[in-house]
């Protein structure tokens, strides 16, 4: 079991780093469209308990892995890594989305499932949705931002 998880945290060190590179190289924008034009066709299948307990073990596991990278990984290397690795493993439907709050300013990213957040829930609550990754699949129309209350 150790070996495993060493490989497996060496391989998504690796996956990290290489995002890394090209998301500094490409730029957000290309990368969030990249993703979910690549990866966003994979999901069909619904999270059961077959699977939870694994999904949340890789989810904490990332984590890990960006806690120890010597770069800084933020939310956005946390998302589109985590969404890569659920989609292609676990074939989940979910939506990477991020969002915006007016006070104090600030912007997060973070991973969805059936409209809700996978991890934590306070996220929907705290920010207000400005980019989807469901607009490159074709199921919603483009998104506005919109700053005005309501």
């Amino acid at each position: 079991m150790k070996i495993r998880n060493v490989l497996k945290f060496i391989y998504l060190y690796c996956q990290l780093a290489l995002f890394d590179i090209f998301l500094n190289k490409k730029g957000f924008s290309y990368m969030f469209e990249l993703y979910s034009r690549k990866y966003g066709k994979a999901g069909n299948r619904h999270l059961d308990e077959s699977i939870i307990g694994n999904v949340m073990r890789d989810l904490h596991f990332l984590n890990v892995v960006c806690a120890w990278y010597l770069r800084k990984a933020d939310c956005i290397h946390k998302t589109l890594l985590g969404y890569k690795l659920l989609s292609s493993r676990y074939r989940l439907a979910l939506e990477m989305v991020v969002g915006i709050r007016k006070f104090p300013f600030s912007a997060h990213a973070w991973i969805r499932y059936e409209g809700k957040s996978l991890i934590n829930e306070e996220d929907d609550k705290l920010y207000k949705i400005v980019l989807s990754s469901n607009q490159y699949k074709g199921e919603r129309n483009e998104m506005v931002l919109d700053f005005r209350d309501g």
